[in-house]
């Protein structure tokens, strides 16, 4: 691979191409349009009727703007491909999808695009369509068979393709295999927040000896929900704000940050070591343990540990028993858990010595799991800074 400055004359060839084996130059880049080097297939041609590809099959799910994200159906009807790999691509939302395992999915607006000539390399077509900017709107619905396939696509000698196809699918094959280490530690972590509240396994103290059994208390004697209105800057300075939004479902994470300059609606403040908890649409499983003071969305519950540890606190929120507690929610369009019932549910508490044995086991393995998302991210960085220069 040689880095190599953009030339007016030479509009169309990236600034980082990769050579011949004997290091001489592959030839420029050359348009061309989608539909001369892609087949459209017509989609009713993989109906299925039978539910027999449910359980193995899985089932690409549209996200407007994005690209497919796999998922499970129990619809019995279904586009089903076994000629791979193809690109599956959404008239209405834009969204593509590189496929190279058996599929279905439920939807006339899914076109399933194969390469004519076989020199191209469909994974390379699929990454460039990535960058190509499909306008959709109610008012204008752009069709395969009727515009798309006139966008001009600009693409590299079929040796030089098979090049950057290799490289990019290597950097892919890393990141795929950091998200199943990261998968099998949620899972794992997962499994052992089971083992220790159903208590079967146990810390013991640093002689050997037990500690005492847990026991049984109301979240409302151990806990305390704040509800202390905050004051929105102090000396002109900001407070950090975190909304429903700044957190991610299902991992505790901390997405960004916003400010409370201006901010009008009523905010609750917090201490550093709180455990957050959103109210709204309890099932969405949005919590938290901030290591700052700030203030938050009145939509959130704040909870502070009275005789049970914040650190711990922060994983039996994470719990089936309280997620399903607080799932009894009230309201059918905007539904909120309510504290009557939350509060008033029962948990086992374990000896503080014991819950500080969990909370920092379990805290252990999410630190591994931060580490390995810093390095999916920073893998996707360097693949998009790569592809900027190659398809600039």
């Amino acid at each position: 691979m040689s880095a190599r400055k953009p030339s007016g004359s030479m509009k169309n060839t990236p600034r980082l191409r990769f050579r011949r084996n004997g290091g001489t130059p592959f030839p420029d880049w050359e348009e061309k349009k989608l539909g001369e080097i892609l087949d459209y297939e017509q989609p009713s041609k993989y109906i299925v009727k039978s539910t027999q590809y449910d359980d193995k099959y899985p089932t690409p799910v549209l996200t407007p703007g994005k690209t497919f994200v796999l998922g499970r159906t129990d619809e019995q009807d279904g586009i089903f491909s076994k000629g791979l790999p193809v690109i599956i691509f959404d008239d209405f939302t834009t969204a593509i999808q590189f496929v190279d395992f058996d599929f279905k999915v439920k939807s006339s607006a899914i076109k399933i695009l194969r390469k004519k000539d076989l020199s191209y390399s469909i994974r390379l077509i699929y990454e460039l369509m990535k960058r190509v900017e499909f306008i959709v709107s109610k008012q204008k619905k752009r069709h395969w068979i009727s515009e798309s396939q006139y966008e001009i696509i600009t693409l590299p000698h079929p040796d030089e393709q098979k090049k950057i196809a290799d490289f990019l699918a290597a950097v892919d094959r890393r990141i795929d295999s950091l998200k199943d280490k990261r998968a099998g530690l949620q899972t794992y972590k997962r499994g052992m927040m089971q083992q220790f509240f159903s208590r079967n396994i146990r810390f013991r103290r640093k002689n050997g000896q037990p500690f005492p059994d847990w026991e049984e208390k109301k979240l409302g004697e151990v806990v305390k929900k704040i509800t202390e209105t905050s004051i929105y800057a102090e000396k002109n300075k900001p407070l950090p704000l975190i909304e429903l939004e700044n957190i991610e479902s299902g991992t505790g994470k901390i997405l960004h940050i916003s400010n409370a300059h201006n901010k009008k609606s009523l905010k609750w403040s917090f201490k550093s070591g709180d455990v957050l908890f959103g109210k709204l649409r309890p099932y969405l499983k949005k919590f938290a343990n901030p290591n700052f003071d700030g203030i938050c969305s009145s939509e959130i519950w704040i909870f502070r540990g009275i005789s049970v540890l914040n650190c711990f606190l922060f994983y039996i929120v994470q719990t089936e028993e309280f997620l399903k507690t607080a799932d009894q929610s009230s309201g059918s369009k905007m539904p909120r858990a309510d504290w009557s019932i939350v509060g008033q549910k029962h948990f086992d508490i374990p000896h503080p010595d014991e819950q500080k044995k969990i909370a920092d086991f379990l805290t252990a393995i999410d630190h591994r799991i931060d580490l390995i998302d810093k390095q999916i991210s920073q893998t996707q960085a360097y693949k998009k800074g790569l592809m900027q220069q190659m398809f600039a």
